[in-house]
């Protein structure tokens, strides 16, 4: 039968085709634009920092001046770096050393990251599904949006950093078993080598990869241990590298004590608390809303883990079930951390944003467990996709608040508040050979380059439990550290800084009031005779 088009119609066609195509490769860049302003904006005083950030600054700080892989704040200071990895302290060094200042280093270093973020989960989707660009996009920009305005990017952590290698290694891991390229399978554990020398979570990575390995009916066990020599090489390296390095310094390999302290319901509540944040609950609602958020995310991923094991649709998918595994294996070792090594992590975005961004990208898995029917198929892709654009665009309705008070104000230490204190200012005009001691050490350290003596604390967060060695703490600190023109400053709004704490310290150390603000108190050691 003879074909009627017109030349028009056929020019149309093709147009249609090249805008389809360009809108495929490209599309990736708007969630980019998106994220990187959102980010350029809420660190407009710096990246956020936290007491956790300002150890990596201060290790890198320790370690550009020469003093190795340690702390320039603590009792005593300059003890050696154990409760986090190397990685982060030495990325900001070598970015310091092209004249970059280290906090400067520090936002670059996440923009980059930013960046990296987005790239990936792109490459990641594109795997899971490309044939849906639209449906790709809106699950793109909820992803890229959540890094962000969840400010988990906005701040100097370690987890940024691991979450962009332990991504990439996923990749790199997912082409050499796809291509069967032995190559690609070394180059997958040197990443996660690196990435568990960002973060020791980072270990639940490389799990997943070993355990994936383990699971292929295609290899044979000499293959099998071929691949896990590959994969744990560079990880184990550096893990005994590091680890006798800090027990040749005679202490904990990660900062930590193995003790009993179990799972309650304070936990529970704040994965409720965060869940429900995820889907747009207020932390003032009821616990059943938090709830229900809680047992729709859930639901979720047992639904998709059914799917992509046990359904025909899926059974030759192979990057979903990388994602799937590793949500088991990183909640698993969350609660087995929280269970035994540290009772004080808290369940929030920043601790499980890698089960947050698997989750999200997972979600692209809809487009390929619905039926074969394609215009019906279609029509609910379309629908989806609009529903997550217009959840998209309600997180960054509700998070504009969140957003100006960060761009108006600053984040954390980084802040304009603390910028402001007379308190800091003060410390900052002192003679230069003072001796500083405080109940918040990191903020100190970071407004005035000093090294400061961490106060001794009464009770230990981490284990829960009040602190047997406080009172030999003290003694010590006052036998063999203080001197003439040492100051100790209290902040009113930290633990030890409460009037009737300081009234206390007063007679203990023989304190002279300085100078009294009103977020901190300053005063003078006065050596008895």
């Amino acid at each position: 039968m003879e074909n009627k088009s017109s030349p028009f119609q056929n020019v149309n066609a093709l147009n249609k085709i090249r805008i389809t195509h360009v809108f495929d490769k490209y599309f990736w860049i708007g969630p980019l634009l998106l994220s990187i302003l959102i980010y350029l904006i809420t660190t407009r005083y710096g990246i956020g920092l936290s007491p956790d950030s300002i150890a990596y600054l201060g290790s890198a700080w320790n370690l550009n001046n020469g003093s190795g892989f340690s702390l320039p704040y603590g009792l005593p200071p300059n003890q050696p770096l154990t409760q986090f990895p190397p990685l982060l302290p030495v990325i900001l060094v070598l970015i310091s050393k092209t004249g970059i200042p280290l906090i400067l280093a520090a936002k670059l270093l996440n923009l980059l990251l930013v960046i990296s973020f987005v790239i990936l989960a792109n490459l990641t989707l594109q795997e899971i599904d490309n044939r849906n660009p639209f449906f790709r996009l809106s699950v793109l920009s909820l992803v890229s949006v959540f890094a962000v305005v969840q400010f988990i990017f906005n701040m100097l952590w370690s987890e940024p950093l691991m979450i962009v290698l332990g991504f990439a290694a996923f990749l790199v891991f997912f082409n050499s078993q796809k291509y069967n390229n032995f190559y690609h399978l070394v180059l997958s554990g040197i990443l996660f080598g690196l990435t568990v020398s960002a973060r020791y979570a980072g270990v639940t990575f490389l799990a997943t990869a070993m355990l994936i390995v383990f699971f292929i009916p295609s290899n044979n066990w000499k293959k099998k241990i071929y691949s896990w020599i590959a994969l744990s090489a560079p990880t184990a390296i550096f893990l005994y590298f590091w680890m006798t390095r800090e027990t040749g310094n005679a202490i904990s390999s990660t900062g930590r004590v193995i003790s009993f302290h179990p799972f309650n319901i304070s936990h529970i509540h704040q994965i409720l608390s965060t869940v429900g944040q995820w889907f747009l609950v207020p932390n003032s609602a009821h616990t059943v809303f938090k709830l229900v958020a809680t047992l729709l995310f859930v639901g979720f991923v047992l639904l998709s883990s059914w799917f992509v094991f046990f359904s025909r649709r899926l059974k030759d998918r192979f990057i979903e079930k990388i994602l799937i595994i590793f949500v088991y294996i990183y909640c698993l070792f969350v609660f087995f951390s929280i269970t035994f090594l540290d009772a004080n992590i808290p369940l929030d975005t920043r601790i499980l944003s890698p089960v947050l961004f698997s989750v999200l990208l997972l979600v692209l898995i809809i487009s390929k467990i619905q039926n074969q029917n394609i215009t019906s198929t279609n029509r609910i892709t379309y629908l989806i996709s609009i529903l997550i654009t217009v959840f998209t665009v309600g997180i960054l309705i509700i998070n504009i608040p969140v957003l100006k008070n960060a761009f108006q104000n600053g984040i954390g230490f980084n802040s304009v508040t603390w910028k402001r204190y007379e308190s800091i200012k003060y410390l900052n005009n002192l003679p230069q050979d003072h001796f500083l001691i405080s109940n918040a050490p990191e903020p100190v350290f970071y407004y005035t380059n000093n090294v400061v003596f961490s106060f001794p604390k009464q009770y230990l967060t981490m284990q829960q439990e009040q602190n047997a060695n406080y009172e030999s703490e003290i003694n010590q600190l006052i036998s063999n550290y203080l001197k003439e023109k040492t100051y100790f400053i209290f902040f009113h709004k930290i633990k030890g800084g409460s009037e009737s704490d300081i009234a206390s310290f007063q007679k203990t150390f023989n304190l002279m009031p300085e100078k009294v603000f009103e977020e901190a108190s300053i005063f003078l050691y006065i050596p008895r005779k």
